[in-house]
């Protein structure tokens, strides 16, 4: 059992992780840790008070995550928001723009999307949280079948839906407005991702950070592996050693109050 960090309440808190460096220099990213440097920075810009944690590039480990996750969910008061904003792909198109020789292509954007050795992948045929009872908010970088792109822009790499994800962010706007916001800019006829958003509609419609707050952020890959039953299908974030599976991940974020 992973043990849990304790962690002292704080009104508003963010968690990110962050890989660039997965092992093994094919898989890597580029985008991942600015987008988690982008993150805390415009976080604390509105919201001066939050409490950041990162985990970046091989801190990022399955049990660190859960740990940390688990600690910060245990310090929540009831009826606190969490907010999970997931940036990578949960997709079966391994689409990668490298040339025959391994030398990636210029500025051109890369799909966070990794074919775990070992574990075969599937396509994805339904939400990375197929539930109808989630007590959180989770706003995802693309839809079922799609990538999210590691991009190049405004002079330096990100996540494509992270990057427009926290420019948007502000005080004084709801979940659900701060996602139209998004949607204004995601899919474009540079991404054809198609960010989605879950969540009941009390969250949804609640200020953002406007009470006792917790973000989860990932900007890494993301994969889609068999279930334990083969029709079954499960979508996973990959973290430096191992992978979250969304069953995984539903049941560490059904603790909230």
């Amino acid at each position: 059992m992973t043990p849990i960090i304790p962690m002292e309440y704080a009104e508003r808190r963010l968690i990110s992780a962050a890989i660039n460096d997965y092992p093994g220099s094919v898989n890597d990213l580029r985008g991942c840790l600015n987008d988690s440097r982008q993150a805390k920075d415009i976080c604390l810009t509105h919201w001066p008070d939050f409490d950041v944690r990162r985990l970046l590039d091989q801190e990022a480990t399955l049990a660190a995550f859960k740990s940390m996750v688990s600690g910060a969910i245990a310090s929540l008061k009831p009826g606190a928001t969490v907010c999970v904003i997931s940036d990578s792909c949960f997709s079966a198109t391994n689409t990668r723009l490298i040339d025959a020789r391994g030398v990636e292509l210029g500025h051109l954007n890369k799909n966070r999307f990794y074919a775990t050795p070992g574990e075969p992948t599937r396509l994805i045929s339904r939400p990375f949280f197929p539930r109808s009872d989630i007590k959180w908010i989770a706003i995802s970088a693309c839809g079922e079948t799609q990538t999210a792109a590691d991009a190049y822009i405004n002079d330096s790499y990100h996540g494509a839906f992270s990057w427009f994800a926290f420019r948007l962010l502000k005080s004084g706007i709801t979940y659900r407005h701060w996602f139209t916001l998004i949607r204004q800019y995601l899919p474009s006829t540079e991404f054809d991702q198609m960010p989605t958003i879950e969540g009941p509609d009390y969250l949804l419609d609640s200020l953002v950070c406007s009470g006792n707050t917790l973000f989860i952020h990932n900007s890494t890959h993301g994969t889609t592996l068999t279930g334990i039953a083969e029709e079954d299908i499960d979508e996973a974030i990959c973290f430096w050693d191992r992978n979250l599976r969304d069953n995984e991940y539903f049941e560490l974020l059904n603790k909230i109050a």
